[in-house]
C-alpha cells in the first residue's frame, strides 16, 4: 500500500511537472529579431551593427565588448566614376567623407537596441527593444561629429510620458510583453530636425533633434 501511494505521489508530481512545462511553453512568444542595419527613408544612408569582440576563450566562446553602428551613406561614383558599377541596387561606402560611427561599451552595446537614421545622415537614433519598465532606457539619440557620434540625449518613460492618476507602474514582464513602441510609430519632421513619436495610448511626442527638448503635440 505504501509503495502504490509513493507511485501515486510520484505519477501526481510528474502530472503537474509536465502541466507547468506545457504552460511555460505556451505563454512562452518569439525572441525578438536581430536587426543588423537599416537604411534612411530616402536610402541615402545605411546604417550597420556589429558587435565588437574579445578573444575566444577556452570554450570557444568570445566576450562582447561593445557594439559599433557604422553609418555609410550611398556610394554615388561622382569622384571615381571609372569604378562605377552599373547595377539594379545600391551601394554604400564606408570611407567617405560623411561617414561616422557611434561606439557603445559592453555595459551598453549587449542589449537589443533597433537604428533610425535621419534622412540627412545627421542623427542616428537608437530603439530600446524592452517593455516601458521604469529605469530603462527607451531612446538614445546621437549626433555626428566628425567621423564619431557624439551623445545628445538618452529618454526614459518618464521623459516622454509620465503615470496618469491611479496608474501603476509595470512591476515585472515577460517574453510575451510588447514591446514599449510596440503600439506607436516614428518618423521626421521636413526638415529632419526633430524626430516624432506617435503612441495610440499617450498621443505624439517631438523631440528635437538640435537640443533633445520633448513637447507633446504637433
Amino acid at each position: 500500500m505504501q509503495n502504490l501511494r509513493m507511485r501515486c505521489a510520484a505519477i501526481t508530481g510528474l502530472l503537474i511537472l509536465c502541466s507547468w512545462i506545457f504552460l511555460v511553453q505556451l505563454s512562452a512568444s518569439p525572441l525578438p529579431p536581430i536587426v543588423r542595419a537599416a537604411t534612411s527613408g530616402n536610402g541615402r544612408f545605411l546604417v550597420i551593427a556589429t558587435f565588437d569582440l574579445g578573444a575566444e576563450g577556452e570554450g570557444g566562446g568570445r566576450k562582447i565588448l561593445g557594439t559599433t553602428f557604422d553609418v555609410n551613406p550611398v556610394e554615388t561614383f561622382a569622384l571615381n566614376s571609372k569604378d562605377r558599377l552599373t547595377a539594379p541596387n545600391r551601394y554604400y561606402s564606408s570611407e567617405s567623407w560623411n561617414s561616422w560611427k557611434v561606439r557603445l561599451p559592453a555595459d551598453k552595446g549587449w542589449t537589443a537596441q533597433w537604428p533610425i537614421i535621419s534622412d540627412d545622415g545627421e542623427s542616428l537614433i537608437l530603439v530600446g527593444v524592452s517593455p516601458p519598465m521604469e529605469g530603462l532606457t527607451l531612446l538614445t539619440v546621437y549626433k555626428r561629429h566628425g567621423y564619431e557620434g557624439t551623445l545628445l540625449r538618452s529618454y526614459k518613460v518618464d521623459d516622454l510620458w509620465g503615470l496618469r492618476p491611479g496608474e501603476k507602474r509595470m512591476q515585472g514582464f515577460s517574453d510575451a510583453t510588447p514591446e514599449w513602441f510596440a503600439d506607436g510609430s516614428f518618423s521626421f519632421s521636413e526638415d529632419g530636425q526633430v524626430l516624432l513619436y506617435t503612441d495610440k495610448e499617450h498621443g505624439v511626442f517631438r523631440l528635437n533633434l538640435k537640443d533633445g527638448a520633448v513637447t507633446k503635440g504637433m
